[in-house]
């Protein structure tokens, strides 16, 4: 059957202006979610249906989720430089409380992860090299949980965090390893990371998250770079905790030292004055001696002049006894009156010497 030539031509014609509409249509449709895109709707929907839009939608749909892939990573990249310039402020902060300044990190990263729960533990070196990780700050649905905790080198998660030195991520969570405490009372949480704080491959301290909902991979490596920082600070704190007990312990010794020297200076004062009060009474000794030699030295010349007298005396009563022995016998009477006036006057001499003597020994 023979098609008239006419009717063909509107046929196609007519075909021809649907496939145009339908371009038309497909355009402005392509041009509208492209706007949306522009305007930043990136979860715009394709309004274009017909199947010569099929490639078309298809592209821009790749499009669409590749724009949402690059916003989300943006998203993502700008949370966590955001995260890291709030710490590296927080962490600048000075603090006269070591243990406020940790639950300060704890419930600050808690709160801006919007996690339900962590723990920062640290490690505490004892004396002869033995290792305990503690529980240093722990924050929980805003509010501090005030525990206390201590695990050895490779006991639980956290042990063998310490022995690894990797990050553990878990979704299937031992049974009451850790309960999340609510107003609705407690749960096992459905997501656990525990990071190890390195710095310079030697672990520091740990950080431990546990959430309700999934924690995602973004945050988990903000956690990881987060760590090292936080590992830095606290590598800090402990020196300048040391550097502050060597200062005490320095002035501690040097008030010790100047008690000691005071003290000394004391007993060098008592000893100079006891050295003083030695000399003055050697120096009264010595004067004492001194008097007493020129007492000794005048009774010694008292008395050689009392023999000198005494002496003298005797020849004058030899004398008399001579010349009254030539005398009359007339004159015996009065002599013995006179031997024994003399004899009289002899011994109150000797009384005078005795009681001389016995007031120069009295005064000596």
């Amino acid at each position: 059957m023979n098609v008239p030539f006419k009717l063909v031509k509107t046929e196609t014609f007519e075909a021809l202006q649907r496939a145009y509409q339908q371009l038309m249509a497909s355009t402005k449709a392509a041009t509208v979610f492209i706007k949306e895109i522009e305007t930043g709707n990136l979860g715009a929907t394709f309004q274009g249906e017909s199947a010569d839009s099929e490639g078309l939608r298809e592209a821009l749909l790749s499009m669409q989720l590749q724009l949402q892939k690059i916003s989300e990573e943006e998203k993502e990249r700008g949370w966590a430089t955001h995260g890291m310039a709030m710490f590296a402020e927080l962490l600048r902060s000075s603090s006269t409380s070591t243990a406020h300044f940790y639950q300060k990190i704890i419930s600050t990263l808690v709160n801006y992860l919007e996690v339900n729960q962590g723990g920062l533990f640290l490690l505490d070196e004892q004396e002869g090299g033995s290792v305990t990780i503690e529980l240093a700050a722990c924050y929980a649905y805003n509010r501090q949980k005030h525990l206390k905790k201590q695990i050895t080198p490779g006991e639980g998660l956290i042990g063998q965090c310490y022995l690894e030195k990797d990050t553990i991520y878990m979704t299937d969570i031992p049974q009451n390893y850790v309960n999340i405490t609510s107003g609705l009372g407690t749960a096992n949480p459905s997501c656990l990371v525990i990071v190890p704080l390195l710095l310079n491959k030697e672990v520091h301290g740990f950080l431990e998250i546990a959430s309700f909902s999934t924690i995602k991979p973004h945050k988990v490596a903000f956690l990881e770079r987060l760590g090292e920082s936080i590992a830095s600070t606290i590598a800090n704190v402990k020196v300048n905790e040391r550097t502050r007990r060597l200062l005490q312990d320095s002035q501690q010794q040097a008030e010790e030292l100047r008690a000691q020297e005071e003290e000394m200076r004391q007993n060098m004062e008592e000893l100079s004055a006891t050295q003083e009060n030695q000399n003055r009474l050697q120096r009264e000794l010595i004067a004492n001696e001194e008097e007493l030699k020129k007492q000794l030295n005048a009774l010694q010349e008292a008395r050689a002049e009392t023999e000198q007298v005494r002496q003298l005396e005797q020849e004058r009563a030899n004398k008399r006894i001579e010349t009254q022995t030539k005398a009359t016998e007339k004159l015996v009477a009065k002599f013995r009156q006179s031997e024994a006036a003399l004899k009289a006057e002899l011994q109150q001499l000797k009384e005078e010497l005795n009681q001389l003597k016995a007031h120069n020994l009295q005064s000596a």
